[in-house]
């Protein structure tokens, strides 16, 4: 009797755990589907561009990986949806001194910009 209480004790207690397990799984599998990728045009020129694009990008919380390419102008940026909005994304660009379709440096910041960074004719 005693054994058959202790098995079903044990059957119990691993049907819990692999629930709780399951949960954890639906959980991580929820917070994947918040994570998106966007590519953005950004105009830009060179290497020094390149590191202060992906710099200020980077820095924003909820942004997981972004890389800007020199020669599509393209910036490829994964982030947490339900953490940072693309709006923001764009802005942080802008404030770099970087154009994007939606946000334009200023031109203040522009004009600090390395003369071999100079994009707009």
């Amino acid at each position: 009797m005693k054994k058959l209480v202790l098995l079903l004790t044990i059957l119990a207690l691993t049907f819990n755990v692999n629930k709780l397990q399951s949960k954890s799984v639906m959980k991580s599998l929820a917070d994947i589907g918040d994570v998106v990728t966007e590519e953005i045009k950004v105009s830009g020129n060179c290497g020094m561009c390149k590191d202060r694009i992906e710099k200020a990008v980077k820095a924003i919380k909820g942004v997981d990986s972004a890389s800007w390419d020199s020669k599509t102008k393209m910036l490829i940026v994964s982030y947490d949806k339900t953490i940072v909005k693309s709006e923001e994304i764009h802005q942080a660009i802008a404030a770099a001194g970087h154009d994007t379709e939606i946000a334009k440096a200023s031109n203040k910041t522009y004009n600090k910009l390395h003369g071999c960074c100079k994009y707009r004719q």
